[in-house]
């Protein structure tokens, strides 16, 4: 496990992550229960999937997306604090507050557990979080970009090569 060690030492929560993996169970007053467990982004809703930004002041925006477009018309705002491993959201308006325990923070993934009770249900989730690297995947549409204009530069000479060469004969004697 040193790798996660490494990994961890200078882990932040700062940052943009993604949904991953999402799992838990309900079980309601009526005494039914719900179980789920989920890789996102769900294709079955058209690519669903949702991120946190967090940023260093101590602000949060959750953002919905699916096809892999913000289809998000109200963000989430949170305020966020984190002291030990429990992090805590209220939601901007002060209307509800999440309190996960983090039970995973490395430079690559977050994962954070809730559960609570009350008249009408009590359940646990797992949320599992990627993180995203803006720059990195910047640098990746841009390597994509290269080698494909690099693969039509080299399909045009090379087709060239061929017509020019089908007009070329040489008559050895």
């Amino acid at each position: 496990a040193c790798s996660d060690d490494d990994d961890n030492k200078d882990a932040s929560i700062v940052g943009t992550w993604q949904i991953t993996y999402y799992e838990g169970w309900a079980t309601f007053s009526d005494g039914t229960r719900d179980d789920w467990s989920d890789a996102y982004p769900l294709t079955s809703e058209g690519n669903y999937y949702w991120t946190y930004t967090f940023n260093e002041n101590g602000t949060c925006v959750q953002t919905d997306y699916s096809d892999n477009k913000n289809d998000d018309s109200s963000p989430m705002h949170f305020t966020y604090s984190v002291n030990g491993n429990t992090l805590t959201m209220t939601e901007s308006t002060g209307e509800f507050q999440n309190v996960f325990q983090i039970k995973k923070l490395s430079q690559s993934q977050l994962v954070l557990f809730r559960s609570g009770e009350d008249a009408h249900e009590k359940f646990e989730e797992t949320e599992t979080l990627e993180k995203q690297d803006i720059e990195s995947q910047k640098r990746e549409r841009r390597a994509k970009r290269v080698t494909s204009t690099r693969n039509i530069v080299y399909s045009a000479l090379f087709t060239a090569l061929i017509v020019a060469g089908s007009y070329i004969t040489i008559d050895i004697q």
